[in-house]
């Protein structure tokens, strides 16, 4: 009695099962399951999962399993029991335009060092009243007449942006002859002919190909959306109006500082081929871009992913399915809906806590660790146990 206990595992719903471990799922961290549900089967165990949660604390009751195969403290029917986040009010982001995703394709830079010449070369000919009939060579050397020549190389300019599809190399390039008409009438007139012949040398030329990308910026996205190629994602709020964001491939989404809030039934779909590293905001960024007001940003620093308490809810859709490179860093809020995970998720900057009205974990999914090492989850789900 009087202990306050925290979670990195929190089932919301008050009756039926709120938290299953299936298959052979992992769990590690020693940071705690919560449930909030009165029911006997509050916590499940439906496969051979590897447990280390530290300790287990239900407003129901908890699977035996757990008293046979772990050395976590077991607390039963405990009152006193409640959301963390119940208090908070969903953030309306400001400013908060309407946002489209959108693939934009890819471009092509190539730099590199570039020098020049000009070479000019004059010669004469004979054998025509006008310079298309001048095809015998002709040596001249009298009034006008020039002598060839060869230029000097400028000074290399280094890393220029270049023509794409440049290499390495002297690029050759003839001028169109210049005919002037010397001495002479008839058959015997004297042509000159004069060549400018440009020379380019090319070296430690680089092409540098950027990827079809998605950036993407603070707002409302309507219906949500489905990454299609590699995203960035800007520090900010993402309100997403119902649909989904769902990410499947091999795209990599990448986003420091950034809070989904979830509206109209909206949900995640987080799939396992996906290079995915997210990180919420922090209250000074939740301040600076979310525009919104100091109090605020103090309740929602950390915080990932957030579902409007008014939403509908969803089930059986929010899903992650990671692997070893997705990184999520912050707390997940799913007051209204359940949650999936089959995979694999790490952290590396700051806990994470998933808060959801079910919460499954099944297959092989691997949560070994739920906080980088020196942390430690903060937010009470009970501050005073009867």
């Amino acid at each position: 009695a009087g202990s306050s206990f925290t979670a990195c595992l929190i089932g919301l719903a008050t009756t039926g099962t709120d938290i299953t471990f299936g298959g052979n799922s992992t769990l590690g961290g020693r940071c705690g399951l919560a449930a909030l549900s009165t029911s006997a089967n509050s916590i499940r165990i439906n496969g051979n999962p590897t447990l280390d949660p530290g300790w287990v604390i239900s407003a129901g009751g908890i699977d035996s399993w757990l008293t046979q195969h772990t050395d976590a403290e077991i607390h039963e029917y405990q009152t006193g029991l409640s959301d963390p986040f119940a208090s908070l009010t969903t953030p309306a982001p400001s400013p908060n335009p309407t946002q489209v995703y959108n693939c934009l394709p890819g471009t092509t830079t190539t730099k590199g060092d570039k020098r020049s010449k000009n070479d000019t070369t004059f010669t004469y000919w004979t054998g025509g009243a006008n310079s298309n009939n001048a095809t015998t060579p002709a040596t001249y050397t009298g009034t006008g007449s020039h002598t060839s020549v060869t230029g000097t190389y400028t000074a290399w300019a280094v890393n220029q942006v270049l023509p794409n599809g440049t290499v390495n190399g002297t690029v050759t390039t003839a001028g169109t002859p210049v005919w002037t008409k010397m001495s002479g009438s008839g058959q015997t007139t004297i042509w000159e002919k004069a060549v400018t012949t440009s020379y380019l040398d090319y070296a430690n030329v680089n092409a540098n190909t950027t990827q079809t990308q998605a950036t993407l910026s603070q707002g409302t996205y309507n219906s949500g959306f489905d990454v299609s190629c590699t995203t960035v994602m800007n520090a900010g709020i993402y309100v997403i109006n119902g649909g989904r964001v769902k990410v499947t491939g091999q795209y990599e989404v990448t986003g420091s500082g950034v809070m989904f809030v979830l509206k109209n039934g909206a949900y995640i779909d987080f799939a396992g081929g996906s290079a995915i590293s997210l990180t919420a905001p922090t209250s000074a960024q939740l301040q600076l871009t979310g525009g919104i007001s100091a109090a605020q940003a103090a309740q929602f620093a950390g915080m990932l992913i957030y579902e409007d308490r008014a939403s509908q809810g969803t089930t059986n859709r929010n899903k992650l399915n990671g692997n070893n490179s997705t990184t999520l860093n912050g707390k997940i809020y799913l007051p209204k809906s359940d949650i999936t995970f089959d995979g694999t998720a790490k952290v590396t900057t700051a806990c994470l806590l998933i808060a959801a009205a079910q919460i499954t974990l099944q297959g092989t999914t691997n949560m070994s660790s739920f906080c980088p090492p020196g942390s430690q989850e903060t937010d009470q789900v009970s501050s005073g146990v009867a």
